[in-house]
């Protein structure tokens, strides 16, 4: 899927170039878009264990702040372990 050059993505969402050459940038560093030089932008096929990886990362640092705190409010591994495990079982989880 090609996506719209940066000038045109700026003028339609009424943002600025740069903030789109940023995002741009961003998510090429992330491999989730590419370029071709005088084709434009593309998103990225990625494979199942890319994506997996990726979401595991997410998940990593949005999960790591939270526990460490819990752990200095003195709950133990086994009490973050069972809020967890309450959350995973309210959402469908095994």
């Amino acid at each position: 899927t090609d996506l719209p050059s940066i000038r045109k993505f700026a003028r339609q969402h009424k943002v600025s170039v740069i903030t789109v050459q940023r995002a741009y940038e961003n998510l090429e560093r992330e491999n989730l878009i590419h370029s071709r030089r005088g084709k434009g932008f593309f998103v990225s096929e990625l494979s199942e264990k890319t994506k997996k990886d990726k979401a595991n990362k997410r998940l990593f640092e949005k999960l790591e702040s939270p526990i460490i705190a819990a752990l200095d409010e003195g709950l133990s591994q086994d009490e973050i372990k069972s809020v967890i495990d309450k959350i995973l079982k309210m959402n469908g989880g095994k």
